[in-house]
């Protein structure tokens, strides 16, 4: 199981343009566990609806969606 703290400042606002109706923001991590297996986890995700908002300042967020490396027998994995 691991959590994470972390710190996010962008301006989003020149990505507004005449057909743009929301962003969708999301943090990932990409690790490989012990027998070798990538993976790509989503720690953190926002929609920004409005160019008001894409402003966007995180300071001491903690990741959103818990992760936990899932294997060994659960999965008939030795």
């Amino acid at each position: 199981m691991g959590f994470l703290n972390f710190n996010l400042t962008a301006d989003l606002t020149p990505l507004f343009t005449w057909n743009t109706k929301q962003l969708f923001l999301s943090l990932e991590a990409e690790y490989e566990n012990i027998h070798g297996v990538h993976n790509t986890i989503v720690l953190w995700d926002r929609i920004v609806r409005r160019p008001e908002d894409a402003r966007v300042k995180v300071v001491g967020a903690k990741n959103k969606y818990a992760y936990k490396e899932i294997g060994g027998k659960g999965f008939g994995k030795g």
